[in-house]
C-alpha cells in the first residue's frame, strides 16, 4: 500500500532577521506555526578562526 503525504512548508524571512517557519501536516486541517528567533543566535560564518 501506498501513502500519499503532502507536506507545504513556506519559510518567510523578515526584516529583523527572524524566521518564521509555517508548516501545514498532512494529517491536520490547522497549520502549525513556529517562529525561530534567528536574532538571538550568535554564528558569524565569515569570523571562523582554524
Amino acid at each position: 500500500m501506498i501513502h500519499n503525504f503532502i507536506r507545504l512548508t513556506a519559510v518567510i524571512l523578515s526584516s529583523d532577521n527572524c524566521q518564521t517557519k509555517k508548516k501545514q501536516l498532512p494529517d491536520e486541517s490547522s497549520t502549525t506555526v513556529r517562529r525561530i528567533n534567528l536574532c538571538m543566535m550568535n554564528i558569524k560564518s565569515s569570523h571562523i578562526t582554524n
